[in-house]
């Protein structure tokens, strides 16, 4: 069962936003599509260190509209990229972890 399937099963709602679509970023516009939540995983494919993640988050977490609202980030492995396809695929965010991570949140309430 893919985690898509899983939330539909249970039920719990989602809502995906893709940054690539936006351009340039809007906050307004992110703000409003996190009015009714209270949890938010923002998804990078870097390392995640001073990256884009981290400055959704903060320009979110210092709005006041957005002060009860819960953030996580999932980023790949810091460090650098391996060559070995294998390797590629434990460094990078996957399905798998992404999944763990969207439940670990999910259940933290």
């Amino acid at each position: 069962m893919s985690s898509f399937e899983y939330y539909l099963e249970t039920e719990i709602p989602i809502k995906i936003i893709s940054l690539a679509k936006l351009n340039p970023l809007n906050f307004q516009n992110i703000k409003r599509s996190l009015k009714n939540t209270d949890k938010v995983l923002v998804a990078e494919e870097s390392d995640g260190k001073y990256g884009f993640s981290s400055e959704i988050i903060s320009n979110l977490s210092e709005d006041k509209e957005c002060k009860n609202i819960d953030f996580k980030r999932i980023t790949s492995n810091a460090g650098v990229i391996p060559a070995s396809a294998d390797l590629e695929k434990e460094y990078f965010i996957n399905k798998d972890k992404l999944f763990s991570i969207m439940n670990k949140l999910l259940n933290n309430a």
